[in-house]
């Protein structure tokens, strides 16, 4: 039996536990190898503390590591200082076909390319499309790309996934980013959003999870 692999892309280092940290326990639970790629290493973060880049960079590896830990999830770090100029463009597409080539996974998981208002997020997840489109044409393969939630909820969605057992886990992998939380605590504004993505799910067909995860799936067509 073929092994089920999800590659996650995360522009940022906490953008997985952001959007998706119960869906990735909830994979590796079902057997599934999950893989994380960290596009940049967070050096044009929020910095309450003032240090140095290089420190930053340090630090975000340091919190990405221990977040990893508290998730299971295998990383990658690329290293990337931002996605503005084109050559990291071009490096950033070239390393992430390679990995989609040698991964041929069969889920990606990424933020969305035109709903989510960051532009480093829109950036990577279009490069990204780009790449898995090129690979599938070169070597075909099926993959399903999922779209996940990080600065801008969603109007509406195709998937939702009841992470109420990984809640905690989510939360304090959440809360291993130390460094951006003493800026702005979000935890509780996305655990919020996932509490309130269970409450309001439409229910008819008595599926009402505690906690919850969405996802919009990508029209490839």
């Amino acid at each position: 039996m073929q092994e089920t692999k999800a590659l996650i892309v995360s522009p940022h280092p906490d953008d997985l536990e952001i959007g998706m940290g119960g869906t990735a326990c909830l994979l590796l639970e079902k057997g599934i190898d999950v893989v994380s790629v960290v596009v940049t290493d967070g050096r044009r973060s929020a910095n309450p503390l003032g240090v140095s880049q290089e420190e930053l960079v340090r630090t975000r590896e340091r919190e990405v590591r221990e977040s990893s830990e508290i998730l299971g999830v295998e990383i990658s770090l690329l290293g990337f200082s931002d996605m503005e100029s084109d050559s990291n463009k071009r490096e950033f597409s070239s390393r992430i076909g390679e990995i989609i080539t040698n991964l041929r996974p069969n889920e990606i998981y990424l933020p969305h390319p035109e709903i989510d208002k960051h532009r480093t997020h829109r950036t990577v997840s279009r490069l990204t499309i780009d790449c898995l489109n090129a690979a599938i044409k070169e070597i075909p393969f099926e993959c399903e790309c999922w779209f996940y939630e990080v600065w801008t909820p969603f109007p509406s969605y195709d998937r939702i996934e009841d992470i109420t057992s990984f809640a905690d886990r989510k939360r304090r992998a959440i809360e291993a980013h130390r460094s951006q939380t003493a800026y702005k605590d979000y935890t509780d504004g996305i655990m919020g959003l996932n509490r309130y993505r269970g409450a309001f799910h439409d229910t008819a067909d008595g599926f009402a999870p505690l906690w919850a995860e969405v996802f919009i799936k990508h029209d490839s067509g």
